[in-house]
């Protein structure tokens, strides 16, 4: 690798030109040019992108913790990853759908529509591993009945609540 010395002037010029153009400033800005490449939000870090209705998500992520009703932290991590992929999945749906319609009424084909059909994939793979690792967190490592609202459900059901933990002797 050879390093090159720039003279002074160009050195001069590259400062001046990174002063020009360094992005937007305010908040506000800055929100709006975080959506500037997003194409399909499938890969996004944000759970909901601003084209989504953040009222929508909390309404979807509130009927998840209500029909699992997490215990603990542990639980509701699981439980919002099924959310997070659930969301996402919904996603990709409607942008597999937009990508289709296009691809129709355009009669060109691209290769959008199966690499989001593998997020998609993805992603249910996702919810799924989540739920069973919630399902088997619950199985093999219960919480007291005390501690845990869906024990207390299933105890007015008539069912019987899960035992509490008991490990067991230590060898």
């Amino acid at each position: 690798m050879r390093l090159e010395l720039i003279s002074n002037r160009r050195l001069n010029a590259n400062r001046a030109n990174a002063k020009k153009s360094s992005g937007p400033k305010s908040p506000a800005g800055k929100q709006k040019s975080a959506g500037n490449a997003i194409t399909h939000g499938l890969t996004a870090s944000a759970f909901v992108l601003i084209t989504e209705d953040v009222e929508e998500f909390n309404d979807h992520r509130q009927a998840y913790v209500a029909r699992f009703a997490p215990c603990d932290r542990v639980e509701l991590d699981l439980v919002d990853s099924i959310v997070h992929a659930s969301w996402s999945g919904h996603r990709a749906w409607i942008a597999e759908n937009e990508t289709l319609t296009g691809q129709i009424t355009s009669n060109r084909t691209t290769i959008a529509a199966p690499r989001i059909r593998r997020y998609a994939a993805s992603l249910s793979n996702e919810a799924r591993d989540a739920c069973n690792m919630l399902l088997d967190l619950r199985k093999h490592f219960p919480l007291s009945t005390r501690a845990c609202p869906h024990q207390q459900r299933t105890a007015a059901a008539g069912q019987r609540p899960r035992p509490a933990h008991n490990p067991g002797p230590q060898s």
